[in-house]
């Protein structure tokens, strides 16, 4: 999966300013500013994403997207206080990560931070009393739009797992989960300004 399907990259209005961290070598979208670590990536910025401020101004960006790039920086949560400073109040963050049980996930050295789909549910308020908000380790708030488990696509079967487990994402993870690894997360979240 992807954080835009090309009919979503295809439909953005003339004038949207769309943000890619850890893009590496190919942007997701050719017109978006891109930010990256490494000298020999493409990117437009060169920055190291733990050091902040990033250099952006304050409600730059309509879209940011961090596809499979949140997994290699510790600690997460400043690193989401800094994107919410630099997206406008009606922008999306969208956000692709391994999920926990992929193997994908385990296997590379430089991956720090596991995601399942509530990993966000910190900084997300409920509007209810109780839940892992109460705890809130961050100054910044987040609207949850979308969560979306992925698993492979490769038979019918696969297919309507995915489904079905998407339905009962919290059940899928306290019971199933090791038995049915998904292969990566989708959150698309939006700041509370």
């Amino acid at each position: 999966m992807a954080c835009f399907t090309k009919a979503e990259l295809d439909a953005l209005p003339t004038g949207t300013r769309m943000l890619e961290i850890g893009c590496g070598q190919r942007p997701v979208w050719p017109k978006s500013e891109t930010l990256d670590v490494n000298p020999r990536s493409r990117a437009t910025h060169i920055h190291d994403l733990n050091n902040f401020p990033y250099p952006f101004e304050d409600n730059a960006f309509d879209y940011i997207v961090a596809e499979h790039v949140l997994e290699h920086l510790r600690p997460v949560l400043p690193v989401l206080d800094e994107l919410h400073r630099i997206i406008k109040p009606t922008g999306q963050l969208r956000i692709e990560v391994p999920h926990y049980t992929s193997h994908f996930y385990w296997t590379d050295p430089t991956h720090l931070t596991p995601f399942g789909v509530r990993t966000l549910d910190y900084i997300i308020p409920t509007g209810y009393e109780g839940g892992v908000y109460a705890f809130h380790y961050s100054e910044r708030d987040w609207k949850r739009i979308e969560v979306r488990l992925n698993g492979p696509e490769n038979s019918w079967i696969n297919r309507k797992l995915t489904r079905f487990f998407n339905s009962h994402q919290h059940g899928y993870e306290a019971k199933v989960a090791p038995f049915f690894p998904r292969e990566s997360i989708n959150f698309v979240i939006q700041p509370v300004k």
